[in-house]
């Protein structure tokens, strides 16, 4: 059943954001074909930097219908009317979680590459050209120096994007959760959590901040120290980073799954 509520996830997100996408593509097509008429007459200037603009635009516009679509779809298919459906399908608490996340995270990722195949479309011919060539000395070098390392660097980072991903959408799917216990205003409510969780993020981070100036001398031998194991170690040091934050990600984005779920089941109210 969760298959099949990924499924339906995926053709709503397919309705809703191929037109967007095919707008920033189509602008991407003008782009270039404004560049094959490249002239020193102000008029083409203006049309040349226009269209540029409105690419641009139309790359902000998808990213933004992508991010909005992931949070009202959560929201509006769990938590309104919509939600005495959803909650009568033999799925668990932890599938409706799952379908969501997994549908908003890859999305989010065709999204990136939707942008991506914009770009190369934009920028064909010399400087799509000299663009690949700089990656592919990017990665010659990458390779040369690390070796089989650099595979594992590139398979890291990907990791990281997933469960970075993952964890901004638990945080705001927890505060949307949490927002539904108050009785009135509970989209007002869950905007409210979110910034009194930023605040209380910049809060822990100032304390740190002061912290560290106090105790300045252990910290910069510290420093001294981690500085030093990264001159000596540091194909080492870039996986204990990338390991380091992807653990530490995940542990966060399991602490709002785990609150999501726990809201979901104990505290839920479609009133």
């Amino acid at each position: 059943m969760v298959k099949k509520l990924i499924k339906h996830e995926m053709l709503f997100y397919l309705r809703t954001l191929l037109p967007a996408e095919l707008i920033l593509l189509g602008m991407a097509l003008l782009v270039r074909f404004v560049q094959f008429f490249e002239s020193d007459a102000v008029i083409y200037d203006i049309v040349a930097i226009s269209s540029i603009v409105t690419y641009v635009i139309a790359i902000i516009v998808c990213v933004v219908m992508m991010f909005i679509t992931g949070l009202t779809r959560f929201y509006k298919n769990l938590y309104t009317a919509e939600g005495y459906l959803s909650f009568t399908l033999p799925v668990t608490h932890s599938g409706h979680i799952f379908s969501k996340l997994f549908s908003a995270v890859a999305v989010s990722l065709i999204t990136a590459l939707v942008i991506g195949v914009s770009l190369a479309i934009a920028t064909a011919g010399e400087v799509f050209s000299e663009i690949v060539k700089a990656g592919n000395y990017l990665f010659k070098m990458l390779f040369d120096y690390t070796g089989v390392h650099g595979v594992l660097f590139i398979i890291e980072f990907i990791v990281l994007v997933i469960v970075s991903l993952s964890t901004g959408y638990l945080l705001y799917y927890t505060c949307i959760t949490a927002g539904q216990m108050a009785k009135k205003n509970r989209v007002l409510a869950a905007f409210g959590i979110y910034f009194g969780y930023y605040f209380v993020c910049q809060t822990i981070g100032t304390f740190f901040m002061i912290m560290t100036a106090i105790f300045n001398e252990p910290i910069a031998r510290l420093m001294e120290n981690i500085g030093l194991f990264a001159e000596t170690h540091p194909i080492a040091t870039v996986h204990i980073f990338f390991i380091s934050v992807i653990i530490f990600d995940a542990i966060i984005g399991g602490v709002y799954y785990f609150l999501t779920h726990l809201i979901m089941k104990k505290r839920l109210n479609l009133e």
